[in-house]
């Protein structure tokens, strides 16, 4: 699969959840039909990696933040640039308001 696909994926994925039109588990159980983790371990791209586990931990122990979602729907939007200490910087700032 290609990085524009799952890269569509993805962000289709965290739009339609953020906007509560699909529940979590609903959301893990979709991308695991959608995307093979192969696809993502072979791109060896960071902030793929990261917008697929995200979206894969919804539902884990460790739950992803709905901040950590909006980071990434706005990295996927072109609103932000990805990193990973920007996007920690911005899940501290908004669990600090």
């Amino acid at each position: 699969m290609k990085e524009e696909e799952i890269l569509e994926i993805l962000n289709m994925l965290t739009s339609e959840y953020l906007k509560k039109n699909r529940k979590k588990e609903d959301t893990v159980i979709l991308l695991n039909q959608k995307i093979n983790i192969l696809d993502i371990t072979q791109l060896d791209n960071e902030f793929i990696t990261s917008g697929y586990y995200a979206l894969k931990y919804l539902t884990d122990e460790y739950e992803t933040t709905d901040y950590e979602m909006e980071y990434m729907r706005d990295c996927y939007e072109g609103k932000r640039r990805f990193s990973q200490e920007d996007r920690n910087e911005f899940i501290k700032r908004k669990l600090k308001s």
